[in-house]
């Protein structure tokens, strides 16, 4: 779907909410799928965003969804070729849902993802240590030359969406600007 703008709405109320009221995709698996840009709120404002039901919600995860706009999508909507960028993701699109997208070998997959979060997550606290490692030899270093040193406490919450996600009922989504 094209769409000239979409207002002041988010791309994931504007999706969420044509999935519904078309009845997109099957109600009793919640299987629908939308892909949508917009062409005319300017330069950088543009939107395209794919938005799934729950039922599509584990095969087409958020993440995948992003990376798919990126490599099919966003290149062709920049160079405002709609048509590539439609067919392209329309096509990849349809692989997936086949099963017919050569990937390697799924266990291996999640073996390569499972030990580089693990890696992540080591290098994070090594970090945070290292860090606070520093902080506490600069305390003792303000200290050794008769400053005081105190510790604030405070607490600092909020609450964005960051555009995916696609509602209570929805399997999610995800979306670029361009």
């Amino acid at each position: 779907m094209t769409i000239d703008t979409i207002g002041d709405m988010e791309a994931f109320e504007f999706g969420t909410q044509v999935i519904r009221t078309w009845g997109i995709g099957q109600a009793s698996v919640n299987n629908g799928m939308l892909i949508y840009t917009t062409t005319a709120q300017g330069e950088g404002n543009n939107d395209v965003w794919i938005s799934v039901g729950q039922g599509l919600g584990e095969q087409f995860l958020d993440g995948k969804l992003g990376r798919m706009i990126d490599y099919y999508m966003l290149g062709s909507l920049m160079e405002g070729d709609f048509t590539t960028a439609f067919e392209e993701i329309l096509a990849v699109t349809r692989q997936e849902m086949l099963g017919e997208i050569e990937d390697a070998d799924p266990g291996e997959a999640s073996l390569v993802g499972t030990l580089i979060i693990v890696l992540i997550v080591l290098l994070f606290f090594g970090i945070v240590f290292l860090i606070a490692r520093k902080v506490n030899k600069n305390k003792q270093f303000l200290r050794d030359r008769g400053w005081t040193v105190s510790s604030g406490s405070g607490s600092n919450s909020s609450n964005s969406n960051d555009g995916f996600g696609g509602g209570n009922s929805d399997g999610g989504g995800a979306g670029r600007n361009f």
